[in-house]
């Protein structure tokens, strides 16, 4: 049987990992000063790796805007796979597209 996630466990590893990054400090001295087992550092630092290694981005394609392709509609429209196409206002931010767009591939959902 496979051990179940523990949510609370991998957020406090997540800060921990991101902060020893931003402290500049080696991980030893790191996790000596915040009583830390240092092996479990390193082998949770390497689960989350591999768990953010194993989550599948969606394929994009580079893109050329043709010259009448630009217009002051303020809508960006994106073909997807299977010639499904999203219509989203151009002032969207980025995350919230990439995050949309994630979901609707993984889903297969059509817009």
């Amino acid at each position: 049987m496979a051990k179940q996630r523990n949510g609370e466990r991998e957020a406090f590893w997540r800060e921990q990992v991101r902060r020893q990054a931003a402290s500049r400090l080696s991980v030893r001295r790191f996790c000596e000063e915040r009583g830390l087992s240092e092996p479990s550092f390193y082998a949770w630092r390497r689960t989350l790796a591999q768990r953010d290694q194993a989550i599948q981005l969606p394929e994009f394609v580079p893109v050329m805007l043709a010259p009448h392709a630009v217009s002051s509609s303020s809508r960006i429209t994106i073909e997807l796979r299977g010639g499904r196409v999203v219509h989203l206002p151009e002032t969207m931010a980025t995350e919230r597209v990439v995050a949309l767009l994630r979901g609707l591939e993984a889903s297969g959902v059509t817009p």
